[in-house]
């Protein structure tokens, strides 16, 4: 395998640049074409990111993002056999960037590189060699491949430099041992931390943002600056360097994540070259968590929590149950309190209840004689609910569920009776009085007694 990969890269470096973006261009098509899953992590985050945008607008991104995808991955192995020259061709300083690079080597002090997930972020450990530096103390921190021989040799070919990467693993002490000798250090700061990250808002979202800047930069006291290699073309970048000014180290992923979000806004090109298609939001989905924000570490403001954890709930068809389950819809809401709660209802429940004032919105389902229904309910999936809650157990709900392909489809199961349009369900049985059986199916996902009402 190295062999292939090496005999690749090779010729990936060799080849005319037009013959190798065509290439990339063809593989991007087949993530488009063939990677079902993935797309639509990809769609998903951008319609959370941009609800106000058209559908034509995220498939041109979509289109593009993932052919930047496998721009990135042939990148990664045609770099270690690109020359000087080739390095000089296209890594584009401006003299302004120039000097501030070098007034960072020369200041005699710590500094913290935050590196965002762009296409042409692997040209960092190409700097010294673009600056003509010959002697560096500049790291930067890394994760390893699973592949131990895959890995060191593309390890080996990034220091040939003098920046040196550091196993996310083992190296954290030489990591502190940069910034203590006045280094360099870089940074992947916008990965889903997962359990060990602090849950802070980006793009009107809860995600779990890594706390390394900020413990890094209350120890050390670093300038911390936001590299960016902004693309020009295929395998063309400009890089910059954007000072990030803090008062205390608690604000640094805050202000890293509103630098991402300003000019994801402002320029669908630097929009298209991030890695969109990170599952960079999936944080507190395990169903038995789901209805809870628990994790340990939590930095939010929930006034900027305005996309929100899309949770959709399909109440019964029949008025008198539908009434039953209403106050748990505001229990929900005490459980997440970043949740937009959708409800899902037939025009006889809503002329009924009043649903305006329980939900952030409603959707209600055309009659079951009316002929475009089912192009309605299928259109429902264009706006990428994270959670169906099903507070119904009728077979025409889950056919609808079934068609609105939520990625976590909750709900009641009694015995022998088969729900294959859950993704998940609570089995109960027929003595128990249904509001009790969803009482505890909505504990089981996660919400915690106190938040139901006595």
């Amino acid at each position: 395998m190295i062999i292939i990969l090496k005999s690749l890269g090779w010729l990936l470096a060799k080849s005319p640049l037009p013959v190798v973006e065509i290439l990339a261009r063809f593989f991007g098509n087949f993530i488009y074409t063939f990677l079902p899953k993935r797309v639509y992590v990809l769609e998903s985050n951008l319609h959370h990111a941009f609800p106000e945008r058209s559908e034509q607008w995220r498939k041109s991104m979509i289109r593009e993002n993932t052919c930047r995808l496998a721009e990135m991955g042939l990148l990664v192995l045609a770099l270690p056999y690109l020359s000087r020259n080739q390095l000089l061709e296209r890594i584009r300083i401006h003299p302004d960037n120039r000097k501030r690079f070098n007034e960072v080597l020369e200041s005699g002090e710590p500094t913290l590189l935050l590196v965002p997930h762009f296409t042409l972020y692997e040209f960092l450990p190409m700097i010294p060699a673009v600056m003509g530096w010959k002697s560096v103390n500049i790291a930067a921190i890394f994760r390893p491949l699973k592949n131990k021989a895959i890995n060191q040799w593309l390890q080996e070919t990034r220091e040939k430099h003098g920046v040196r990467l550091l196993s996310r693993q083992q190296g954290m002490n030489q990591a502190k041992e940069v910034l203590q000798t006045n280094g360099v250090l870089g940074v992947l700061f916008d990965q889903n931390a997962r359990g060990g990250g602090t849950l802070m808002p980006f793009f009107g979202r809860i995600a779990s943002t890594s706390e390394l800047p900020r413990i890094l930069a209350q120890h050390y006291h670093p300038n911390v600056y936001l590299f960016h290699p902004r693309r020009l073309s295929f395998w063309n970048a400009q890089i910059e360097l954007h000072s990030i000014p803090f008062e205390s180290p608690k604000e640094i992923p805050h202000l890293a994540n509103r630098w991402l979000e300003e000019n994801f806004s402002q320029n669908d090109d630097i929009c298209a070259d991030w890695l969109w298609m990170h599952n960079r939001w999936r944080i507190q989905d395990a169903p038995t968590l789901r209805f809870s924000l628990t994790h340990r570490k939590q930095d939010l403001d929930f006034s900027k929590i305005h996309v929100g954890y899309r949770l959709w709930v399909r109440l019964d068809d029949r008025v008198e149950f539908a009434r039953e389950t209403l106050p748990l819809i505001n229990t929900l809401k005490k459980g997440r309190r970043d949740a937009k709660i959708t409800l899902i209802c037939t025009p006889e429940v809503k002329e009924a209840l009043p649903l305006e004032s329980m939900g952030d919105s409603l959707y209600t389902l055309p009659p079951l004689d009316q002929p475009d229904r089912l192009n309605y309910i299928q259109s429902l999936k264009d706006h990428f609910p994270d959670t169906l809650l099903m507070l119904t157990q009728s077979p025409i709900a889950d056919a609808e569920a079934h068609a609105i392909q939520a990625p976590q489809c909750f709900g009641l199961r009694s015995p022998n009776t088969p729900r294959p349009a859950l993704t998940q369900s609570f089995q109960t049985d027929e003595c128990t009085p249904l509001l009790d059986a969803y009482k505890a199916m909505l504990q089981h996902f996660g919400l915690k007694e106190e938040d139901f009402p006595e």
